[in-house]
């Protein structure tokens, strides 16, 4: 669904939408997961969407002429998020983060083949100049930004929250800048401000507050 709108969306409208996923997690968690909304969670939820939506803006722009049909297939990407994240919380605790990323892929490893042959794949290895280099970033890409994301997303939501994983979302348009940052941009103000925002909305998704624990009494002290 993202590959496909991506080929008439731009990057920026993509990349607000997909701060949707949050809000999805967490009306999931409510519906069907007896998670218990609170006023931290809901202004953590909207700080972190404001903040990536403005840092997105404030780096690439903002087109405003946004492709209805295709935009809904990013937001029913996320809503596949928020239900993903939660199924992985609350039903898959018996696993470990490596076996569930292992049997979502084996899942799309066989139809892919399929797909993949089905195309003319082994003649554009063969004639196509660039395909081995094409082939190369896709493989780094697969790796680094699929394969080994999705365990540590996984071992994430194993150790937190549906909530607190999905609002790592936000973190994307951070790392975006830092990127460009290294790639000769500069920093503006603006961007500073937007990233604290972020980072303010997730502190307050993951804030657990203190909870006293009861006194112990030794049985020497007691009359």
């Amino acid at each position: 669904m993202f590959a496909t709108a991506q080929t008439k969306l731009e990057s920026s409208q993509a990349g607000i939408l997909n701060g949707l996923t949050p809000f999805f997690a967490f009306v999931i968690g409510v519906l069907f997961f007896k998670l218990k909304p609170n006023w931290r969670s809901i202004t953590g939820i909207a700080l972190g969407f404001l903040g990536a939506a403005g840092l997105i803006v404030a780096k690439s722009g903002l087109n405003l002429n946004l492709n209805f049909g295709y935009s809904l297939l990013i937001v029913v990407a996320t809503l596949f998020y928020g239900i993903s994240a939660n199924m992985i919380k609350h039903k898959c605790t018996d696993l470990k983060a490596v076996e569930i990323s292992a049997m979502a892929f084996s899942f799309i490893g066989v139809p892919a083949l399929i797909t993949l042959f089905s195309l003319n794949f082994v003649g554009t290895m063969q004639s196509h100049p660039q395909a081995w280099t094409a082939l190369g970033f896709v493989s780094v890409l697969a790796i680094c930004g699929t394969a080994l994301a999705v365990v540590l997303f996984n071992k994430l939501l194993k150790d937190t929250s549906a909530l607190f994983g999905s609002s790592v979302t936000y973190l994307m348009p951070i790392v975006a800048v830092v990127w460009g940052i290294l790639d000769g941009e500069a920093l503006r103000p603006i961007q500073a401000v937007f990233a604290a925002v972020i980072l303010s909305g997730i502190y307050l998704v993951n804030y657990q507050p203190k909870v006293a624990k009861p006194e112990v009494h030794s049985s020497k002290n007691l009359p």
